[in-house]
């Protein structure tokens, strides 16, 4: 009689309608020569978060004379507040590799008026990784 009440508490706990996430919204997609940007930052944050990044790539490249344009794309997912990234990690910047490359991961400011980019120091300390 217990494994038939402990069976029957079971499929009623299981009984429920499975929590379907809400979709994603204002997400976009931006690409430079050299980064694919995944970002939920405003439209123009974004486009000046891979301007950033792609001057941080030149005066990196500058300084380590590398002779060149290094070939490849790197993968920069940039949130739009630090209070998202934290919900992930306490690391406000990291840069790892992917399956598709260098992968970095950082976020925006929550600031009051316009841009809402990365501050620059955080991007160069991801990219310098």
């Amino acid at each position: 009689m217990r494994g038939v009440l402990v069976i029957g508490f079971i499929t009623v706990a299981c009984a429920h309608r499975a929590v379907v996430s809400p979709p994603a919204t204002g997400w976009r997609e931006l690409r430079s020569r050299h980064f694919r940007l995944r970002t939920d930052l405003p439209e123009g944050s974004a486009r000046t978060t891979l301007v950033k990044l792609e001057s941080l790539r030149w005066w990196l490249q500058s300084a380590w004379s590398t002779g060149g344009d290094s070939p490849g794309t790197t993968q920069a997912i940039v949130l739009a507040s630090p209070s998202e990234l934290r919900s992930f990690t306490e690391i406000m910047g990291l840069a790892t590799t992917s399956r598709e490359g260098p992968l970095l991961v950082t976020a925006g400011f929550e600031g009051l008026l316009g841009d809402r980019s990365p501050p620059r120091a955080l991007l160069a300390h991801s990219c310098s990784r």
